[in-house]
């Protein structure tokens, strides 16, 4: 699993909230960052921050699918989904996940998209 993100807490959160569900969990700190190692290597998820120095968010997920279009993109957002909802569809987001983030939703979200034994949490 990639998580990308420009507040290097929030990152680290998340990095640590997976690896307890047992996860491999990389962590890239800013959207240019997170580009490479896709290109790299393969995921089966990638968690992206909206707002990052660089390359936002949507831009990611954009160039995720790109590369590969099957590896999901999990949005997560500080602000109202519905002042950035057009956005969000033009970059083929697969969810959004909106702070404070919860253990569930992180753990129903990866469970859903590596192993399909979840109901979709967003």
């Amino acid at each position: 699993v990639l998580v990308a993100d420009g507040e290097n807490h929030l990152g680290k959160q998340l990095a640590a909230m997976i690896d307890r569900m047992g996860y491999d969990v990389v962590v890239a700190s800013n959207g240019e960052k997170a580009l490479d190692l896709v290109l790299k290597r393969s995921f089966d998820l990638v968690f992206t921050a909206l707002k990052m120095p660089g390359m936002d968010g949507l831009t990611l997920s954009l160039q995720v699918k790109a590369t590969s279009r099957n590896t999901p993109v999990v949005l997560i957002l500080a602000e109202r989904l519905e002042n950035i909802s057009n956005r969000i569809k033009a970059g083929r987001i697969d969810c959004v996940l909106s702070k404070p983030l919860r253990f569930e939703e992180i753990q129903k979200a990866v469970q859903y998209f590596v192993t399909k034994r979840s109901r979709l949490p967003c």
